[in-house]
């Protein structure tokens, strides 16, 4: 229980102190701490241990893909319709 609580405490130091922040900024942190954390956990006690620390940062920049197959899967989809349309749109 106490690491978990100096964990909590290393990533509130990236949390700015103001209450300026808006809700992307708050979204977007968050976003980064959870890939942070599961970059971490694959490197230290995942099936990827094997792979090295920038390869498990990586994934942890994508983590919802690699959580997740199937977003990983409507991710490629997305960037497939969105080359054939530009190839189709810039034809003359």
């Amino acid at each position: 229980m106490q690491m978990a609580s100096h964990l909590l405490e290393i990533l509130l130091l990236f949390v700015p102190k103001e209450d300026t922040m808006k809700l992307k900024g708050i979204l977007i942190s968050c976003y980064f701490a959870i890939g942070l954390i599961y970059a971490l956990y694959s490197w230290l006690f995942g099936a990827y241990t094997h792979a090295s620390l920038a390869y498990n940062m990586g994934r942890g920049l994508v983590w919802p893909a690699s959580m997740f197959p199937t977003v990983g899967t409507f991710i490629g989809g997305v960037i497939l319709v969105v080359i054939i349309g530009a190839f189709a749109l810039n034809r003359r």
